[in-house]
């Protein structure tokens, strides 16, 4: 199955099934509460710091909302439109965003703005994805449009002057790392499912392709260790891979996808697959034991080290221990 075909599954029923044999009707986990945040919306992301949730809501009126002590702000109904590649600074007060488009035209292109009502969209670049904030909030690490163009690869813009410094020329999907040290991202190498993951060192500046065929990917908290989904015989499972000497891609035994890790442990949550359909959100835990944390839900994305938020058929859904 494509990874074209998990993502349409934002907005469908999901199924309920069991999960690499474990008991379908196993109960939730005592360390763990499920409350439901919210009727609809998918890509539900909060900072490490404050409760504030961004989300995408499919229906009328679309866009990017704030969610804020239980009320939701429509936050681009003037536009610029929105990516599904938004993400918070790592103080909680901005957060950043892609609009699609032709690159150098129309709205196409890098903003951040503050978390409010009628915000000031403030534009970084004419062309660009998947934002995210360096550490100390004053520059961003984006990808480029991918066209073949002297724009394309890696790039840091700095938000006060907009300066830019390309620091791949080839690459998406960046991500940093926990201590701000390492940037990782993908790099397509013409294999027909999946990406070479590839981990830049911003001070040594030194380069590491680890895993092969990655579809997506998170960092652990130690900073050094990558869970990857990648395709076997067709089906996703996770693997994991580590920063330095030789260490190619370990299966972890699990058939799932969208790992997302927490800061700062080596636990990540993951949506379970079982054939072509998903089985709940899991959470991995540092000792290799897997529990289940909602028995429906998609694309959890940690918040903090005691919270994690999910996006179901009935809505937005917080999970905290």
């Amino acid at each position: 199955m494509s990874k074209a075909s998990f993502f349409c599954i934002l907005s469908l029923a999901l199924l309920v099934v069991g999960c690499n044999g474990e008991d379908d009707n196993a109960p939730q986990p005592n360390a763990w509460e499920a409350r439901h945040l919210w009727p609809h919306g998918a890509r539900p992301v909060s900072p490490s710091v404050g409760e504030d949730v961004l989300f995408m809501q499919e229906e009328a009126p679309s866009g990017l909302y704030l969610l804020r002590d239980s009320v939701a702000t429509h936050l681009n109904s003037n536009g610029p439109a929105v990516q599904p590649d938004y993400s918070w600074s790592n103080d909680g007060s901005r957060y950043c965003f892609s609009s699609p488009g032709l690159s150098g035209e129309g709205l196409t292109g890098i903003y951040y703005a503050a978390p409010m009502a009628n915000a000031i969209f403030h534009k970084l670049w004419d062309r660009g994805s998947h934002p995210r904030f360096l550490p100390g909030d004053t520059m961003i690490v984006c990808a480029g449009p991918e066209d073949g163009s002297d724009a394309d690869g890696i790039w840091q813009i700095h938000v006060a002057d907009l300066t830019r410094t390309r620091l791949a020329e080839r690459g998406v999907a960046p991500e940093v790392s926990p201590d701000g040290r390492k940037i990782a991202y993908l790099v397509t190498e013409g294999a027909w499912f999946g990406r070479t993951l590839v981990v830049y060192d911003r001070f040594t500046h030194i380069r590491d392709t680890l895993g092969l065929l990655a579809t997506s990917y998170t960092w652990l908290g130690d900073s050094r260790t990558l869970i990857y989904e990648t395709a076997h015989n067709g089906f996703p499972e996770l693997y994991k891979t580590a920063i330095g000497g030789v260490r190619p891609g370990e299966t972890m035994g699990i058939s799932g996808v969208y790992p997302c890790g927490f800061k700062a442990d080596t636990e990540f949550v993951y949506t379970a697959v079982v054939g072509d359909v998903t089985a709940g959100v899991y959470l991995r835990s540092g000792t290799g034991d897997s529990l289940r944390l909602l028995e429906t839900g998609t694309m959890a994305i940690t918040a903090s080290e005691e919270r994690v938020l999910v996006q179901s058929s009935e809505g937005i859904f917080e999970v905290e221990r």
